[in-house]
């Protein structure tokens, strides 16, 4: 897929900034976990290699179009830009923010937002795989029939409880989104996104005016707060503004989240190659 000199230009968004407190101990960040192998080399000289867990949301972003990526980090996770480098693996020229803000994955993304203010953005979780290979390329095309300034990509849940669960209204249109409930019918949950400029710009304004009382939650003991904010409370909000939200169900793929011992050990059983 490719794009016009007069279109955003397409920017991968990758959060890497979390401390896998579920998956904990570990030998390097969990987005390096080696799940399954990737073929290597020429006719007869073909071999084998590990390929790591956010390898393969980049090769779906690469798929859509992507070449270039930040991946944001914090201070402990040196071991990622080590890894990829300049990104020669995946095809796609990587960079690197190093985030100090401890509150959760939108506060994280917000850190990459002056480099990528005027781009489209394709953002997925670097510990989730997804069968859908090309599922950017279908956001892409929804977004482009639409004129959405948000678009999700929706799967069905394998555990709602830990998940971000999308609900309806009788159009068929996205009216809310329930943060890992403890229980609910809902079936959908949001794994990949595409926006546009005027979504960075909507998120960018509601995190600035929200920060100073994040701040002060995190500033309680943890069992007091909420253990981190997440980026479904920010399309909570958007779901409430002018913003053209639309979505893409994947009703024949699935998703792996390695983020929990019980999916971990399903991924790097069920996943050769």
């Amino acid at each position: 897929m490719s794009h016009s000199l007069s279109t955003p230009r397409l920017v991968g968004l990758l959060p890497a900034a979390g401390k896998a407190s579920r998956i904990q101990p570990l030998p390097c960040s969990k987005e390096l976990l080696p799940i399954g192998f990737q073929p290597v080399g020429g006719k007869g000289e073909g071999t084998l290699r590990p390929k790591t867990v956010s390898h393969y949301l980049l090769e779906s972003m690469h798929h859509a179009g992507v070449r270039q990526a930040y991946v944001v980090i914090n201070r402990g996770k040196w071991d990622i830009p080590a890894y990829y480098g300049p990104g020669t693996l995946t095809g796609i020229d990587l960079a690197y923010v190093v985030t100090d803000y401890p509150y959760g994955a939108p506060f994280s993304l917000k850190q990459a937002f002056p480099f990528v203010s005027d781009a489209t953005i394709l953002l997925g979780f670097p510990d989730i795989i997804m069968s859908a290979v090309d599922g950017f390329d279908r956001l892409l095309e929804k977004k482009a029939g639409t004129g959405a300034d948000l678009v999700l990509g929706l799967f069905k849940a394998t555990e709602p409880a830990k998940m971000d669960m999308v609900d309806f209204d009788d159009n068929n249109a996205i009216k809310a989104i329930e943060i890992k409930p403890k229980a609910t019918d809902l079936i959908y949950t949001w794994i990949i996104a595409v926006w546009s400029p005027e979504f960075t710009a909507f998120m960018k304004a509601y995190l600035d005016r929200i920060e100073p009382s994040v701040r002060c939650e995190f500033q309680r003991p943890p069992t007091d707060r909420l253990s981190e904010y997440y980026v479904g409370q920010v399309i909570q909000e958007a779901l409430k503004s002018n913003l053209k939200i639309a979505h893409v169900i994947f009703d024949n793929e699935t998703y792996t989240d390695i983020g929990t011992p019980d999916s971990l050990v399903s991924a790097m059983t069920n996943r050769i190659i």
